[in-house]
């Protein structure tokens, strides 16, 4: 998956979350929140800083997640998984 402006692809999680506006310019992190929290809670649902690390630690323990998708949750946090891809950083190409 390529990206236009470059950087790292999205993660597979950015279709379960909904992004919230930009409030301070100085954030450099953009919030997001669980779009079945937002069905269910509305204007309750908690925000979350949009890195795959904390979107998969919410939807590991969101019940409203885990009640709409069922077995299904289970396999798309597997997947999330799956799709590591090492650093710039830590490529070596020999030749």
């Amino acid at each position: 998956m390529t990206r236009k402006s470059g950087g790292r692809p999205r993660h597979n999680l950015i279709t379960y979350i909904k992004f919230l506006k930009k409030d301070n310019a100085g954030g450099k992190d953009r919030q997001c929140v669980c779009m079945v929290c937002d069905e269910v809670l509305k204007d309750n649902a908690i925000p979350i800083i949009n890195k795959k690390e904390r979107i998969k630690k919410h939807l590991q323990n969101c019940e409203h997640f885990w009640n709409k998708y069922g077995q299904e949750a289970a396999k798309i946090l597997q997947d999330c998984d799956d799709e590591e891809i090492p650093s710039a950083k830590r490529i070596h190409i020999d030749g």
